[in-house]
């Protein structure tokens, strides 16, 4: 739906926030999260959206939505909460 949307709507805009989850010390998640970042970034020029439109931005573990302190608070289920992309479809 996301691709569709900008394919139809050339004034709209693409922000992609890439997370992961507490497991993996800062720099690591970095850059886990900025090849995800990439990739999603790659997939949507692939797809013929200018990359002018996109604007991939990766965070790592630095905004948790489940605080874990160390990883002996957290089950599965938490650091999945962590772990997410989230899309922002914007007009200039």
């Amino acid at each position: 739906q996301i691709l569709e949307r900008l394919r139809t709507n050339n004034s709209l805009n693409l922000e992609l926030i890439t997370h992961t989850d507490a497991r993996m010390n800062p720099e690591d998640a970095l850059a886990l999260t900025s090849r995800q970042a990439n990739t999603l970034q790659d997939y949507f020029q692939s797809k013929g959206i200018s990359p002018t439109r996109i604007k991939a931005i990766a965070k790592g573990n630095s905004e948790l939505r489940k605080f874990c302190d160390g990883n002996a608070d957290c089950r599965d289920e938490d650091h999945r909460i962590n772990r997410r992309v989230e899309f922002l479809v914007y007009k200039d």
